[in-house]
């Protein structure tokens, strides 16, 4: 019986291993505590008196994984349960393993998608760019981004903007003079109305979205679209 187990994410390679073996007492091997010839024999064993002990073995090394994958049927055949534990296996040697009956499993550690900047689309919408504002918006979606993060965020900006017709300085509007002087570049791109028009539609979305009388997300989209 051989299943070999491959693949980055320890964790799951681990706990994997502690399944197959259920608690029972076992041999394991690391890289030079043991050889083919050595492993072939315990291959050979044949039960006396109760099961034969689960053999585990970890190994890096590309030259012995693949001496233990010529010799796959040896292992596959054996009335001993031998795991094969390592980083990855080469297509030739999965062909070997899957001849000799063996169960491959593979368990990669998922990528880590880089965190979305979301005030890199409200910098976009306040810049009044249109493609850019609809295609940072669309990746914030495809990341997960919740759309009342994305409400708040966009409402936020827009409130600070109309703010900036009635105040002269970043002290006086209570906000960040670094925020302060990017809205400031940017208020030329809206008119008062059209920021009072916006504040209005930020907020009758947001309501309807609580009711569930629309769908927040194509509203928002809606919203952007229509203002650029």
């Amino acid at each position: 019986m051989l299943t070999v187990i491959s693949g980055k994410d320890s964790e799951k390679k681990y706990k994997r291993i502690s399944e197959i073996i259920g608690g029972r007492e076992h041999h394991s091997y690391a890289d030079g505590e043991t050889d083919l010839s050595m492993l072939i024999s315990r291959a050979k064993d044949t039960p006396l008196f109760g099961d034969l002990l689960p053999v585990v073995v970890h190994t890096e090394d590309k030259e012995f994984l693949s001496s233990l994958s010529e010799n796959a049927g040896v292992f596959g055949e054996s009335a001993t349960q031998f795991i094969f534990v390592v980083p990855r296996i080469l297509k030739e040697e999965e062909r070997l393993f899957s001849r000799a009956g063996a169960t491959s499993e593979i368990f990669e550690t998922k990528e880590k998608k880089e965190s979305f900047n979301i005030f890199a689309l409200s910098d976009a919408f306040t810049a009044r760019d249109r493609m850019k504002t609809w295609i940072l918006f669309r990746e914030a979606i495809d990341r997960g981004i919740d759309s009342n993060l994305i409400h708040g965020v966009l409402a936020s900006a827009v409130k600070n903007m109309r703010l900036l017709f009635s105040v002269g300085s970043a002290e006086e509007a209570g906000i960040h003079p670094f925020v302060y002087g990017k809205l400031k570049r940017n208020q030329k791109h809206f008119s008062e109305e059209e920021l009072s028009e916006l504040s209005k539609d930020f907020v009758h979305s947001y309501h309807r979205a609580r009711q569930g009388t629309l769908d927040f997300e194509i509203e928002l989209e809606r919203i952007l679209i229509s203002s650029l």
